[in-house]
Parts: structure tokens; C-alpha cells; sequence
């Protein structure tokens, strides 16, 4: 079995971190295994990183925002986990 890495950030208008971020991650570990979670519009993120996966999420509510980040990082891991869990989990026997 091999072992599966993603990069996951979440970003709001740091263009000059993300791209930093992008061109290590994705020299080391493919683009496309990166995760790029955009914390309101952005519409410079897809030419910064072009091959990788973008999730958007409003920028509504800023009550509680280090939790709220926290929380949806950590969702997000966990479906991950989840399905990489369920990918190589041992299939029952008939």
C-alpha cells in the first residue's frame, strides 16, 4: 500500500504565501494533490494554482472565525480520512 498525501491551506488574498505554497507542494507532491480551500471570492487563486483542487466558501460571518477555520479544516481532514479509510479498508469475505 502506498502511502497518500494532500496539502491542504485555506487562504483569503495572500497571493504571494499561496504562491510560495503552490510551487513547493506541487513540485514535491503533484498539483494535482493539492487542496486550496479559497475563504471568500477570489478570482485570482485559479492562475495562481491551476491544478489544484479549489473548494470556495463564503466569507459571511466573521463571529468566531478561528474556530469556524479550524472547524472546517478539520471536516474536511476527516472526509478525507474517511474515504482513504474506506479505499483500502479490507472488503468482507462471502
Amino acid at each position: 500500500m502506498s502511502m497518500k498525501i494532500c496539502p491542504l491551506t485555506i487562504v483569503y488574498h495572500n497571493h504571494w504565501a499561496l504562491s510560495l505554497w503552490y510551487v513547493h507542494y506541487s513540485s514535491q507532491l503533484g498539483a494535482k494533490n493539492l487542496f486550496v480551500i479559497a475563504h471568500g471570492r477570489d478570482d485570482k487563486i485559479p492562475n495562481i494554482c491551476p491544478e489544484a483542487n479549489v473548494i470556495k466558501i463564503p466569507r459571511d460571518e466573521l463571529d468566531r472565525f478561528d474556530y469556524a477555520r479550524a472547524k472546517i479544516m478539520n471536516d474536511f481532514h476527516s472526509t478525507l480520512t474517511r474515504d482513504m479509510i474506506g479505499l483500502y479498508a479490507p472488503k468482507p469475505m462471502n
